[in-house]
């Protein structure tokens, strides 16, 4: 459903899948609408005209699809999967590269959240297995893992990256966020303030001074920085 934001009036209602929508986004002027399903399906809707059906559809993801997010800079859509794939379709090319994240023992792993970094050069993608791998975008090589100290396994967690690109945020299946050092992959802190799974978590995008966590407890909590760079409070 398209509502506008300020009347919260419906504006447009789109029976786009056939299963449960896990993900949706949208270009600045949302001009075009992607969503992600977990039919496998990732359609792209344009935003300006009351059409019901898609303009584009992509079959290539095995299994649901957890995320979807879009570069409009560069024309590019990226989607991650259960199926343990991220897909990035180059719009302009007409070309899809699929990267797969797998685990120690080479075994692949599902992805349950995604984020760019803000320089655009590094994709991180958040796995059933309990791990954050940092891919380059164009190479698709693994460059870093964050692990150990964020608990995963049973329920989708997101993830994000600070507006300096300077620290990996993830949350965990314990209520915490946990914040990483993008560069060597150790544990920065813990912010403890959930009572349960703390699912979704996101980042500034202009001040790497605030975080925005979300949990199954019902509460959202709005962390901040400003006066010591290594100590994140409520």
């Amino acid at each position: 459903m398209v509502s506008n934001l300020l009347t919260g009036q419906l504006i447009r209602k789109i029976r786009a899948h056939d299963g449960r929508i896990n993900s949706i986004t949208c270009s600045p002027d949302a001009s075009i609408i992607i969503s992600g399903s977990y039919d496998a399906t990732v359609k792209v809707w344009d935003g300006r005209t009351r059409s019901q059906d898609p303009i584009q559809i992509f079959k290539d993801a095995k299994d649901s699809i957890s995320k979807v997010m879009v570069d409009v800079d560069k024309k590019e859509i990226f989607s991650c999967s259960v199926d343990g794939c991220i897909r990035i379709y180059d719009i302009r090319k007409g070309q899809v590269r699929v990267d797969q994240c797998c685990s120690n023992d080479n075994e692949t792993t599902s992805i349950i959240g995604m984020c760019l970094s803000h320089d655009g050069a590094c994709v991180a993608a958040s796995c059933l297995n309990g791990t954050i791998y940092i891919l380059e975008r164009d190479s698709g090589d693994l460059l870093q893992s964050y692990g150990n100290n964020h608990t995963a396994g049973t329920y989708g967690l997101d993830c994000a990256i600070t507006a300096n690109d300077e620290t990996v945020v993830s949350g965990s299946e314990d209520g915490n966020v946990v914040l990483y050092d993008l560069v060597t992959g150790e544990r920065n802190q813990i912010l403890v303030g959930h009572s349960k799974p703390t699912c979704s978590v996101a980042a500034h995008p202009n001040r790497e001074s605030i975080l925005l966590s979300a949990s199954y407890d019902g509460n959202a909590i709005l962390w901040s920085n400003e006066n010591d760079i290594n100590k994140w409070e409520q």
